[in-house]
C-alpha cells in the first residue's frame, strides 16, 4: 500500500476468524508523517469586524507529528499579551471554529482596564491530525485592517497562509451547490456558505423551469424565490414543483450590509414522473 497524506486518519479493521467462537477484531488508525497543510477554505481565510470590536482569526492545519503555529504581521512575530489557560471546544465538535469559552491568565501589560491588543488562544487538537490556532485582535482600529500571516510547522516542514482582516461587508456568494434528493414534486439542495462578511447571513433560493429560460436577462414570469428558514440553514427542500420537469436552481446570501450575487454554479435537475 502506497499511503498518501489523504490516507492519514483512516481506520483499518483486522479480523481473525478460525471458525470457532466469535471472530476477533482489532482496529488501528493510519497516521502518515507529513508537513502541515493549512486549510484554505474561504470561511477560514477571511475575517471581518467593525472598528472598536474584536475579531478572531482562525488558522487550521493538518499534519503529523504535532503542529505548532506562529502568527505574524508585516513579517514581525505577534506575541500574545495574555496567556491562555484553557480553551473549550463547543459541543458541536468545533467544525466551524467557534468555542464556548476561554480563560486567560494575567495580562502581560500593566493596564487592568483595557483588553490586550493580541491574544493567541492555546492550540487545540481537533482530531488525530488536525490542529487549530486562533488569534484574537481586540479594540480594532483602522491600522489593524490588513493581512496577517499564519505559519504552521512541525519537524517535517511548514506551510503559511495570509488571512485578511477587513471591515464588515456584504457576503460572498454560496458555492458547491448539489442535489440531495428529488421527487415528483420537490427537490432538496445543499450548498457551502461563502464568507459571511463578518455578519450573520441568510440565504434565498431562486428556481425556475429550465425550458422557460431565454437569452435575455429579463426576469422570467416563472422565476420563483424561497427564503431559507432557519436563516443559517444550508439545506432546503423546494416543493410545489411540476413532475417530469427540468428546473434550475441558484442561491444568494444576504446580511445587513447587502446581498451577494446568485451562485455562479447553478444546478439543474429533473423532477420524477408522477406515478
Amino acid at each position: 500500500m502506497n499511503a498518501t497524506i489523504h490516507d492519514s486518519g483512516t481506520s483499518f479493521d483486522c479480523i481473525a476468524d478460525n471458525g470457532i467462537g466469535k471472530p476477533s477484531k482489532s482496529t488501528t488508525t493510519l497516521l502518515v508523517l507529513h508537513k502541515p497543510v493549512i486549510d484554505r477554505s474561504p470561511l477560514i481565510s477571511k475575517s471581518a469586524s467593525e472598528s472598536g470590536s474584536s475579531s478572531r482569526l482562525i488558522c487550521r492545519a493538518q499534519g503529523t507529528p504535532n503542529v505548532t503555529f506562529t502568527w505574524k504581521r508585516d513579517a514581525s512575530v505577534i506575541e500574545s499579551e495574555m496567556d491562555p489557560l484553557f480553551s473549550l471546544m463547543d459541543a458541536g465538535g468545533g467544525s466551524d471554529g467557534h468555542y464556548k469559552s476561554a480563560s486567560y491568565a494575567s495580562s502581560k501589560h500593566s493596564s487592568n482596564d483595557k483588553l490586550p491588543k493580541y491574544v493567541i488562544e492555546k492550540t487545540i487538537k481537533l482530531d488525530l491530525i488536525t490542529y487549530q490556532s486562533v488569534l484574537i485582535i481586540n479594540d480594532i482600529t483602522s491600522s489593524d485592517y490588513g493581512q496577517y500571516e499564519c505559519v504552521a510547522q512541525n519537524d517535517l516542514g511548514f506551510d503559511a497562509l495570509f488571512i485578511g482582516l477587513n471591515r464588515t461587508s456584504k457576503p460572498d456568494p454560496p458555492r458547491s451547490l448539489r442535489i440531495v434528493n428529488v421527487t415528483s414534486g420537490s427537490v432538496t439542495i445543499r450548498w457551502v456558505p461563502g464568507f459571511d462578511g463578518g455578519l450573520d447571513q441568510s440565504f434565498r433560493v431562486r428556481y425556475r423551469p429550465f425550458d422557460s429560460l431565454d437569452s435575455s436577462d429579463n426576469v422570467d414570469p416563472l422565476t420563483m424565490y424561497r427564503d431559507v428558514y432557519p436563516p443559517n440553514a444550508t439545506t432546503v427542500t423546494i416543493g410545489g414543483l411540476r413532475d417530469n420537469t427540468d428546473y434550475i436552481f441558484s442561491v444568494m446570501a444576504s446580511n445587513i450590509k447587502g446581498s451577494s450575487e446568485f451562485s455562479e454554479d447553478s444546478i439543474q435537475t429533473k423532477t420524477l414522473k408522477a406515478v
